[in-house]
This record gives C-alpha cells, sequence and structure tokens, in this order.
C-alpha cells in the first residue's frame, strides 16, 4: 500500500559546490502556455503539461495531465545551494534515457531516472492557470549541444501512484512529448 502523506525529510547541504540564484527556482508567473526555454544565463523555464489538453498516446480517452495532492514533493526530492542561502527543492530534468516501463510501481519507476548522469537541469515545479510549470537551471557541465536538444523537444512527465492519486515522479526530455505545449 502507498502512502497517503508526501514523503518528510531533513535537509543538509553542503556550503562547497555551485550556487544558483533563489530567483531562477521561482514561480515564472506565465501568462500563457510556455515551451521549455534557456537563457543566456542558464535558466530554464516553461510547462511540462498544459490543463485540458489530452494526452496524445490515447486514441480513445482523453488523458489530462493530473494536478498534485503532495506539492510535488514525489519530484522534488534533490536540494541545491543558493546564492542566497536558502537551500532549494528541485527535481531534475533527464535527457538521453526512455520513460521507465508502464507495468513499474512507483518505486521501481523512481529506479529507472536515478542514474545522475542522465540530468540535464534542476528545477522547481508548481501550478498555475495554464497548467505546470518548472523552472531553475542548467545542470553545470551540460554543453551547448545538450542545450539545443534539450530545447529542441519537450518535456514528458511521468506519473505514478501515490495514495490514490497519480503523482509526478521524472521529468524527461523528449522529441514527442505526450502533452505537446
Amino acid at each position: 500500500e502507498e502512502p497517503d502523506e508526501a514523503p518528510t525529510r531533513e535537509v543538509i547541504v553542503a556550503s562547497a559546490g555551485v550556487k544558483f540564484p533563489l530567483s531562477h527556482f521561482a514561480n515564472p508567473e506565465f501568462t500563457e502556455r510556455t515551451p521549455i526555454t534557456i537563457d543566456d544565463d542558464g535558466h530554464v523555464y516553461g510547462h511540462l503539461a498544459v490543463w485540458g489538453q489530452c494526452h496524445t498516446a490515447w486514441d480513445r480517452d482523453c488523458v489530462l495531465a493530473p494536478r498534485s495532492r503532495h506539492n510535488y514533493a514525489y519530484f522534488l526530492t534533490g536540494t541545491v545551494a543558493t546564492e542566497e542561502g536558502v537551500p532549494q527543492p528541485i527535481g531534475t530534468i533527464t535527457m538521453g534515457g526512455d520513460h521507465a516501463g508502464d507495468s513499474l510501481g512507483r518505486i521501481d519507476a523512481e529506479k529507472h531516472y536515478a542514474a545522475t548522469s542522465l540530468a540535464v537541469a534542476y528545477v522547481n515545479c508548481g501550478e498555475d492557470a495554464h497548467g505546470i510549470w518548472v523552472s531553475g537551471v542548467v545542470k553545470p557541465g551540460i554543453t551547448d549541444e545538450q542545450i539545443t536538444e534539450m530545447t529542441a523537444g519537450s518535456l514528458s512527465g511521468d506519473w505514478r501512484g501515490v495514495g490514490g492519486s497519480l503523482e509526478l515522479i521524472a521529468a524527461l526530455a523528449v522529441n514527442a512529448p505526450g502533452f505537446p505545449i
């Protein structure tokens, strides 16, 4: 049986390492649907999915992006340091791998995405009037070619069952998303 409450954790952030502007993780306050965009300073932002749009993988049923009952706690499982000294919960955008199989439960699907070498961006996420937004930073060391590859595609989410609801556990950069923006 899956837990009905979001996981809790203590946050420990090392003082060494790259620190990011806290403002890059804030709600972008979009006024319209926004594709994934990366600014010259490495700020990544856009929508992962929009409300009221049917997923493209199902011909007969209209499957919509679910709202999070747990404030994206199953996606925002990491933490980065900020220039302001405030630890920032993050999820990762991955690229270069496939979605976890539909037959996998949440825990096995999370293991599928565990390779940090697939991460290309660290993001916060939330909901606005248009859909599910992400905002964060490009992972240090990502090449210009990888940035081009990420923005040439779109994001695709992986939602799994948790306590009777579907929760986002991963976001992948793909060529053919289920919820095109």
